[in-house]
């Protein structure tokens, strides 16, 4: 397969490869010599050119879980910022600042530092308060301001 980003001026044809829960994740990235994780391919940059290994986070399995004080959610990172923000919209909630398009990885989003606004509203990555990361062997880690602060 090969796989290109929104506007085909970078195209990539490793083994395209979309895990379905954390523990096949991580078996991919223990199992393989080098691989690069697409977004949704927004980026002009040739982030994802590769001829090897092409993980997509799109069918991790996941929902939304907003917490009981309704301020914080817990996010599938392969979510697009368009589906999270339908998902927060139909509780009555929003993202504080995104930028006008919306198909983007979340994670990729927040990856790349998309749109910030100045001191009081950040990029996406600001609003951040922990993530699961699976480190380069594999291993799955929570990562917060306390837990693994070293990663967060």
């Amino acid at each position: 397969m090969v796989w290109s980003n929104w506007s085909g001026s970078v195209t990539a044809s490793g083994q395209f490869v979309r895990p379905q829960s954390e523990d096949e994740l991580s078996m991919l990235v223990r199992s393989a010599h080098k691989l690069r994780v697409t977004g949704a391919g927004h980026s002009f940059m040739p982030l994802c050119e590769s001829g090897e290994l092409i993980v997509s986070l799109d069918d991790m399995a996941g929902a939304v879980h907003i917490a009981a004080d309704r301020r914080t959610a817990r996010i599938p990172a392969g979510w697009s910022i368009r589906r999270l923000t339908s998902a927060l919209w139909e509780e009555g909630l929003a993202l504080a600042n995104q930028g006008d398009v919306n198909p983007q990885s979340l994670a990729g989003a927040m990856a790349t530092g998309t749109h910030g606004t100045g001191v009081d509203l950040g990029s996406l990555s600001t609003f951040a308060r922990g993530f699961r990361l699976v480190d380069a062997e594999g291993e799955p880690h929570w990562c917060d301001a306390a837990t693994n602060a070293d990663l967060y």
